[in-house]
């Protein structure tokens, strides 16, 4: 599983079929950066407390979802 940020690249080194993965430091900042808005929009969307609201639910759904993938996108660029 190559993952969601890393390009991946088959190539032979010696004869030897390698994978090459390569993650940029300036798209990590832009993850990070992007997390930390999910996140504030997040909390301005429970502050609101439309807990009756299907569409503010379905919002907040996609919030957390974004949230509980943080830690394994944000690993991969710990190569």
């Amino acid at each position: 599983n190559a993952g969601t940020i890393a390009q991946v690249h088959s190539l032979n080194l010696q004869g030897l079929p390698l994978v090459l993965k390569v993650t940029f430091p300036d798209t990590r900042q832009r993850f990070e950066t992007d997390f930390r808005l999910f996140e504030h929009a997040h909390t301005i969307l429970k502050a609101l407390k439309l807990h009756d609201d299907e569409k503010a639910k379905i919002v907040a759904s996609m919030f957390d979802a974004v949230d509980k993938s943080r830690r394994t996108v944000l690993k991969e660029f710990d190569l």
